[in-house]
């Protein structure tokens, strides 16, 4: 029988599944500092951001990622919808029609602001007016990489400082801006918890634009930032061989031979070692923190809760 034969595309899209994974990241890493990103990054006046719950019907099967009132002195209340998105989607400007709508309804007395954060690495094709006979409507899209990296580090804020990887770099270079945001983070978060997952947001991140592998050679090259041997995300085994990080990944890492595992074993083992890597996280976090909640732990490692749930079984807290 002839072999079946597959076009491959040029330049693979991301599946849907891992875009949808990167969304659910970025909205949640985001969300902490929503009136910071409005400000700072996307220029709204500055005010009190107060979020606000819009009532949808139960046949939407999407909702809006971050609604709120923004009170500016001067200004008339604005209600904002701020959408990130990492993939384009044809259909965005009819759903933010259709939300405006909804929001008019609650909220006729305000204005509404729209905007859609686009993430990813090539320009968005997505379309921003809708013009009808009678309908005249637009919203605001903005593309991260027309934005300075620079203004992400200057907010401060970890969870901003992250993304700086993905904006505009200039006449820098990427392992340049990555040291950067690294250097920074270890200023903002200089140890603990909160350092382990924000570097483990950054190695997420890297991958959306194809810095995974100079995340990666950073790390390697910066030891001090982060203590190897307690870090549950850069663990690594004193006698597991370099064949077994070929095969493994980091599941429990090897501190000798370790350049070698990661150059060899990067394709079969970085995504098995990675999820590894989360669950020993998770598991330090049981141990650490008894008073976490099973929806907490799934809530920041961005997992479901019957992954935690399994996980706290199998550790047996």
């Amino acid at each position: 029988m002839a072999k079946r034969r597959t076009k491959k595309p040029a330049v693979p899209d991301k599946p849907k599944t891992e875009v949808n994974q990167y969304d659910k990241v970025f909205k949640e890493t985001l969300r902490a500092q929503l009136p910071a990103l409005l400000t700072d990054i996307l220029k709204l006046p500055a005010g009190v951001f107060e979020p606000v719950h819009i009532e949808f019907q139960r046949t939407i099967e999407r909702k809006a990622d971050f609604v709120g009132r923004l009170r500016a002195d001067g200004l008339p209340d604005t209600i904002v919808q701020l959408e990130a998105q990492t993939g384009d989607d044809p259909q965005m400007v009819f759903r933010l029609h259709f939300y405006s709508g909804l929001i008019l309804l609650q909220y006729p007395k305000c204005e509404v602001e729209q905007v859609v954060l686009f993430l990813g690495q090539k320009r968005p094709n997505m379309p921003t007016e809708l013009r009808r006979a009678r309908l005249d409507f637009r919203y605001r899209l903005v593309w991260i990489k027309d934005i300075s990296y620079q203004e992400f580090l200057h907010t401060g804020k970890p969870e901003l400082v992250l993304m700086g990887i993905l904006a505009d770099h200039g006449d820098r270079s990427p392992e340049h801006v990555m040291t950067e945001v690294m250097n920074e983070l270890r200023r903002l978060a200089p140890k603990g918890l909160d350092r382990e997952l924000r570097l483990q947001q950054l190695h997420l991140f890297s991958n959306l634009h194809n810095l995974q592998q100079i995340f990666e050679r950073i790390m390697l090259n910066i030891s001090e930032v982060i203590d190897e041997r307690k870090d549950p995300f850069f663990l690594r085994g004193e006698k597991v061989g370099i064949e077994k990080g070929i095969e493994k990944g980091i599941e429990k890492g090897i501190e000798k031979g370790i350049e070698k595992g990661i150059e060899k074993g990067r394709k079969e083992g970085l995504e098995k070692g990675l999820e590894e890597g989360v669950t020993e996280s998770v598991k330090k976090i049981m141990r650490r923190f008894p008073q976490f909640s099973d929806a907490e732990i799934a809530d920041i490692f961005q997992l479901s809760l019957e992954r935690v749930t399994a996980i706290r079984a199998e550790l047996g807290v």
